[in-house]
Parts: C-alpha cells; structure tokens; sequence
C-alpha cells in the first residue's frame, strides 16, 4: 500500500484541523449553555451516540438485575406507578435511615417514645434523653453481614422553608416551627440536596462522631422522628449517600449509564455540594441567568463566601454550620435554587425521560426511589381538624382585598392579606387568654375569637390553610418552595386563587407518596397494629421492647361546653360536606386519608405472609 508524500500529508492533516476548528466554532456557544443543561436524551436502548461512553464500557442502560436485598426496597418501574399500584415493600428490611414522619396532632408523640424505646440495651430514664444512655443501639446488617450499630435522633433537624414571600410561610405559622426554620426555596428534591445542603453529621453517632474510621459515607445507620415534611431527608444525607442513589436508582437517572452526560452532571453538581473553592463560589452566567458550577472556567461572577466549619473538628456542632449557612444564604446557597431546578425539569421533560416519568410527578418519584424507610401515622381529617382548632391560640385567615381598576368588572382584581383570629374555647378560656398574655408581656390575643363550626372562617382561613399544610406534609418539602415560589412569580396576589390552582398536582403527588413512598402507613385509631407492622417491616425495630417506656398525650381538648359542642358537630356528616364543600383541600385531605386506609390494609395483607 502506497503512503502520500509527506507535503501532501501535511496538506490532508491541516485541512481535517480547519475543519475541526470550523466546527467547534460554529458549536461553541451551543455547547457552553449545554454544559449545565446537557439535552441528551436516553430512551429504552440508551442511544450511545449522545453519551461519553467508550467502547469498552457497558451498555449506557444497566440492564443487569438487582439483588435480592435491592428488589426489596426498589419501587415499581415508573411505568407501572399509577394511581390505583401500591408498592410491595417486603419484610424485614435492613435499609437505613429509618424516618418518622410525624405530623404534628396525630398522636405522634407517644409513637415517637415506643419507637424510640424499640432498640436493644436501651437504659435511658427518659426516652428522649438519648445522650444519657451509652449503650443502646439498632442492629442493622449490611449484605456482608457486617453488624452497624443504629442510633436515634428527635426533632435535631430544622424544617427548610422560602423566605421573603411573607404570607408563603406566616400561612402556616406554628405547624412547621418546632423543630427550627433554616432557609431554602429548592422546588425539586435534588434542588434541595444540591442547593441547600446540610451536614451529615445526623447521621454519625455521637459516640464515634470524631473517629472516622466507624463510618461510611455511603450509610446512615440513624432512626430519626421529626415534624419535618417527606423528603426533607434530601438535606442531611450524606453525600456519598445520595451519589449511589442518584447513579443507581433515582427514578430519572434509571434509564440512563452513569457516565451519561446527563447523569454524570447531575453527580459531578451532588459530589461538589459543599464545596466552597478559595472562599468563593462560582456562578456562570448562561442565556441571561445565573447558573451555580464549581467545575466551568471564567467568565463568572465570584461570589465572597466563608469557607465552611470543619465537621471533624472537635467543637463543631450542628449549630454552628447552620448559622454559617443562614449567614451565607442569599449569597452562597439560594443563587444555586433556581438553576437546579431548571436543570432537573429540562432533564424530566426530555422525551426518553418524560415517556416513563410523568413532569407532575418528577418531585414525588425522585423520593419514592430514595432506599431510605419512611413511616407515618394519619389521623381521621375532621378529628384532626378539631384538635388543631383547639392547639394552636391563633388561626390564619385569608382577607380578600378587592380592587378594581377600571369601570369594567372585567378588568377587575383581587389580592389577600393574611390576617390572625383567635379559636373560641368558650367565654371563660376567652377570658383566661387576656390574663395569660399579659403575664407572658404578649399582646392581648387577636380578635375575632372564631367558632370552630363558623364555615367562612373555616374555609377562608384556618380550616383550609391547616388542611393544606397535612398535605403539605405528604407531598414534600418541594411542594412548599413550588408554592412559594408561585407567590413570588404570579400575576395574583390572592392567595387563595394559589393554593386552588397547586391543590391538584399536590393532592397527586400526595397520593402518590402514600402509594410508593413510606414502607408502613399507620392510622392513629389502630396505634398497636402500626406497632406490629413496623416490627415485621424493618428488621431491626422490636416495638414490643422495652414496653414500659410511654410518650405523654398532648391533649387540645380542654373538656368544657364548647369543646363538646366542637366534637359533636364536627362527628355529623352533614357539617363535613358542608365544610368539604367550601374547602377544596378539606376535601382533598379526606380523598387522601381514604387512599391512606385502603394502603394501610393491603400493607396489613402484605406483612401477614411475612414468615
């Protein structure tokens, strides 16, 4: 075979390299706003053109099955999740963490105690006094039969909510306060892991937190009950953690290798979360926003960012990274919210990704497929209506403000304010709240004191804003920055209009989640049977441990005249289609506490073949 002479190799070779030139030209700009939204789609077959796979990797789809241990807690295939399959969960699972769920007024606080008291060498004098007891753990296995010690915690970790949207958050004052607020307005899962991260210290025992050797990044031997929204785990889990779920089985990184382009961003964003780089934090500008990566070359703008405490250092506390992190959040963490974000639902709505992944439910399926064990407990909604009526000393109500601006009703608008009432407990405890305020150096309380069965009240108040926020509850914490954000970005200022037009897709996404996302769903009226499932359900809680150890009840019903009256009416049916009748989310809640039983019996049905 004849070679060309070394000119004209050299002529052949300079024209491949203009052309080469030529076209990274022409591609330049297309590629360097692709470099965080990478477009690249993967069906069913993984088309390898689009990836970065070289041929002596495997297939972009990893069609290899899981093992038996994985089969246990992976969820339905997407295209099987609909509305009427409920998950099979399996018995005795070894996963870890273990997360209560506890919404707040249905009977959580005793819960929390018999599972709190369900480890084994449990010694403490009260069951939430966990640093009193040196020798108590959770004996949860890994698939090499490598024994980890479980620990528990309560209400350390903060709710995250948006600020400054006033009313997003005021809206449901006293429901999500407990445990502490901390700022993020992330409207997906991975915008909270990447965005808004918290660390991981939860999830080292206290009693080898500064020996790195006992602990895996990759585990979270931990049991923690909190009133904090579903998927508010997405925070506090470790990073090493959440880079094997996002490259095995995230719901929308399923379909794809994990070199792909598009989940290999994703991954390189997870791994960098904490990353601070010479103090600052790199936000790129692409097409006209502000785009966080910590990997891409000028041009940026560099934002002045303190490098982060050390959690290995001996006095680091959680507190003292979440002051750090309050202090550096307009700066350093909300400017990354809105670019995950967007790169999560461009992600969702590629075809090979959209065909198996409905957009509605991107946020809901992304928690579904975290391997992590969630229970809760539900009450009857008008029950828990009632002893939230009676709880809380001040109840939201939404105040039309109607405007017009011009002579045509057409053109007319409204807004809302958000404006305090008092429930009435009945003339003497009305009374007695003027008395114990002025001893506490409080206002006096706000007026109108509200009668529990006043249906406008209800309805365009208190009734509706509390239903929402127990849906809220079983939706996730997505669900309250999306709202948050719709506050922030909509033409209307009336708050109700808002919550109307998110309650569908919420209401969805709740019912989904109790479909797929928490391995036992309890009702609060059968307290010993969810006792019974979590013991089959998770092999290493024993509620029947330690039986001795009780929560206190956190009674809202004083007993007198009013409260009688209160139960009474709020038991009749009619009442209930009235109200259910002017609150759309009442009524939702009461569509989603049905579909809570009918997941609480085939559960039961499920755990009673377990041997």
């Amino acid at each position: 075979m004849k070679t060309l002479p070394s000119h004209a190799r050299f002529l052949v070779f300079s024209l491949a390299l203009f052309q080469l030139s030529w076209f990274v030209n022409i591609n330049l700009k297309e590629a360097t706003a692709s470099v965080l939204f990478p477009m690249s789609s993967c069906g069913s077959e993984c088309d390898d053109s689009s990836s970065t796979i070289t041929s002596n990797e495997t297939d972009a789809c990893d069609t290899t099955p899981p093992s038996q241990s994985d089969e246990q807690l992976l969820p339905l295939p997407p295209s099987r999740q609909n509305d009427s399959t409920i998950r099979r969960w399996g018995c005795n699972l070894q996963e870890a963490p273990f997360i209560f769920v506890h919404i707040g007024k249905a009977g959580g606080g005793g819960v929390r105690a018999r599972l709190a008291a369900s480890a084994l060498d449990y010694k403490r004098p009260n069951w939430f006094r966990v640093h009193k007891d040196l020798t108590y753990y959770y004996p949860i296995w890994d698939d090499s039969q490598t024994l980890h010690k479980g620990h528990f915690a309560s209400s350390t970790l903060p709710n995250m909510v948006p600020t400054g949207n006033g009313d997003a958050v005021d809206a449901f004052k006293g429901d999500y306060q407990w445990e502490g607020m901390t700022p993020c307005g992330a409207t997906t899962p991975l915008g909270q892991a990447i965005a808004c991260p918290l660390v991981s210290t939860q999830c080292r025992d206290e009693r080898t937190r500064y020996d790195n050797n006992t602990q895996d990044g990759s585990r979270c031997d931990l049991v923690y009950m909190g009133h904090n929204l579903l998927g508010s785990e997405f925070h506090w889990l470790p990073t090493d953690f959440l880079l094997k779920w996002w490259r095995t089985r995230s719901s929308i990184a399923q379909p794809c290798h994990p070199h792909h382009p598009m989940t290999a961003r994703i991954a390189e964003l997870l791994q960098d979360r904490h990353q601070v780089m010479n103090g600052t934090l790199e936000v790129i500008p692409v097409d006209g926003d502000k785009t966080y990566t910590p990997r891409m070359a000028s041009p940026s703008v560099q934002l002045q960012c303190a490098i982060p405490p050390s959690p290995f250092h001996v006095n680091f506390t959680d507190k003292i990274y979440r002051q750090y992190y309050k202090d550096n959040y307009e700066t350093c963490f909300q400017p990354k919210e809105d670019a995950v974000d967007t790169l999560v639902q461009q992600l969702a709505s590629t075809p090979a990704i959209s065909d198996i992944n409905d957009p509605g439910l991107v946020g809901a399926r992304m928690i579904s497929s975290l391997p992590v064990v969630r229970v809760t407990v539900l009450r009857d909604p008008f029950s828990w209506l009632l002893s939230k009526f009676f709880w809380h000393h001040e109840h939201p109500h939404i105040a039309i403000n109607n405007a017009t601006t011009n002579a045509t009703a057409s053109n007319a608008s409204s807004s809302s304010t958000l404006q305090w009432v008092s429930p009435d407990r009945g003339t003497q405890r009305n009374k007695e709240q003027y008395v114990h305020r002025k001893r506490a150096g409080k206002p006096p309380p706000p007026e109108p004191f509200v009668p529990c069965d006043d249906i406008n009240y209800a309805a365009n108040g208190w009734a509706t804003l509390r239903a929402t926020s127990y849906i809220l509850y079983l939706c996730g914490q997505h669900c309250l920055g999306a709202y948050a954000k719709t506050i922030s970005t909509s033409d209307s200022k009336d708050l109700t209009t808002i919550l109307q037009q998110l309650l569908p897709n919420w209401e969805r996404q709740a019912s989904h989640n109790l479909r797929h996302s928490f391995a036992v769903v309890g009702l609060l009226n059968e307290t010993n049977q969810f006792y019974e499932m979590v013991t089959q359900r998770v092999a290493y809680m024993n509620t029947s441990l330690n039986p001795q150890v009780t929560g206190k009840q956190h009674s809202s019903n004083n007993g007198n005249q009013e409260a009688k009256r209160c139960r009474e009416r709020y038991a009749s049916q009619e009442f209930q289609d009235e109200l259910s009748l002017a609150s759309p989310a009442v009524a939702a809640l009461q569509r989603l506490y049905k579909i809570a039983v009918t997941v609480n019996r085939f559960q039961q049905e499920e755990l009673n073949q377990c041997s």
